[in-house]
């Protein structure tokens, strides 16, 4: 089903929309303009078209100044760090962090076109891509109410002042919800039985279920987040294999920093990038005087393949308050079989014992997973 074509309603105050969506005000007005040039479901807009409706019908930028930032983002695409908050440049990076699957955890745009990938992120100009929405934004979105989930947690988001939210997986959070729904005095123990940590859009480890469950019960907390590491051979001869990243890192990063060890390191004998598209592969090879474990943890230690985080639940709330909080507010994931109106959605083992309903939900999860490790 399309979505409406006025996403900003009255249904719910500002604070509560920052709540349940966890967009930024960029954000938010990026995908109000996707939404009001679609004319259906599966026609792609050109990017361009939504910046030039953002920066100059609505930002008064003129014309010729934005074709000139226009051209310069056809030559190269820096990162969002190196533009203006009020620039083109920036408004296109915000744009494709919401669509590339290596940065958001449940992209909310296709596109067509190139947007880079996890190795460099080098993604074609403005004038080279097409932006529909997705699957994901069509099922999220039920014309136009609330989300089906709280996606402030289910993508992660930054707030006005910085605080930064981690992502969730989305079967793990809709049951948490449902569990809270049907239980409303339930425990954290219980809770991170099925919700046990972050999820992150490529995989990687959270290292800590201490540190996770601090997050979950106070609201605030620190996750050191690493790369998964395997060991190929240890011997004569010691390879190891980077098979993911810690979110935000990108590969070229990795490769940068293990080629400048290197030099300083000459036991480092050889490194190889076999990354395939958003399949990481980093190769390093080692002479006998590393162990797998001390070469693993050196490159921990001195490459970003470790990074240690802050997090905040929305509000600084603890994870209990937040699922409440959603389950009050966001609009319900069940709908009847038969499509009449769902007044009330009855419990979650009356559902499974009766039937009679179902959830678009059920087809939005996938295998990905970060592994959350206790030491």
């Amino acid at each position: 089903m399309m979505m409406t074509q006025n996403l900003d309603l009255d249904v719910y105050n500002m604070d509560l929309r920052q709540f349940l969506d966890g967009f930024l005000p960029l954000q938010r007005r990026i995908l109000e303009i996707l939404i009001s040039l679609s004319e259906n479901d599966t026609k792609y807009i050109q990017a361009k078209e939504i910046l030039y409706k953002l920066n100059v019908n609505e930002g008064l930028m003129d014309e010729s100044e934005f074709e000139s930032c226009c051209d310069e983002l056809n030559g190269h695409v820096g990162p969002i760090d190196s533009y203006l908050p009020d620039s083109v440049g920036y408004s296109y990076r915000t744009l494709l962090q919401m669509g590339q699957p290596w940065r958001c955890r449940y992209p909310y745009f296709d596109f067509h076109g190139a947007i880079g990938d996890l190795h460099d992120d080098q993604p074609a100009g403005p004038e080279y891509l097409q932006v529909r929405l997705s699957r994901f934004s069509h099922v999220i979105f039920p014309d136009g109410e609330a989300p089906l989930l709280p996606l402030s947690l289910l993508n992660g988001t930054i707030s006005p002042e910085g605080h930064v939210t981690p992502s969730h997986h989305l079967n793990e959070l809709w049951i948490a919800m449902e569990e809270v729904r049907q239980n409303p005095d339930i425990t954290l123990d219980q809770l991170v039985e099925i919700m046990p940590g972050p999820d992150f859009a490529f995989g990687g480890v959270v290292f800590g279920n201490t540190a996770s469950r601090t997050l979950y019960q106070e609201g605030k907390g620190n996750l050191i987040l690493r790369g998964s590491v395997e060991i190929l051979i240890e011997g004569p001869r010691t390879r190891i294999a980077i098979t993911s990243l810690p979110q935000g890192v990108l590969a070229k990063t990795i490769l940068d920093h293990i080629r400048n060890l290197s030099r300083s390191q000459p036991d480092i004998i050889g490194f190889k990038d076999a990354s395939f598209q958003n399949q990481i592969k980093i190769m390093v090879e080692a002479t006998s005087r590393w162990s797998s474990s001390s070469l693993v943890s050196f490159l921990f230690k001195e490459t970003a393949l470790e990074q240690q985080v802050p997090y905040v639940l929305p509000g600084g709330n603890s994870l209990i308050d937040v699922l409440k909080r959603g389950v009050s507010s966001c609009s319900p994931a069940w709908v009847k079989k038969s499509g009449g109106k769902t007044d009330f959605v009855p419990l979650l083992k009356d559902i499974l014992k009766h039937g009679g309903y179902k959830s678009a939900l059920s087809d939005l999860g996938d295998d990905r997973r970060s592994r959350i490790l206790d030491s």
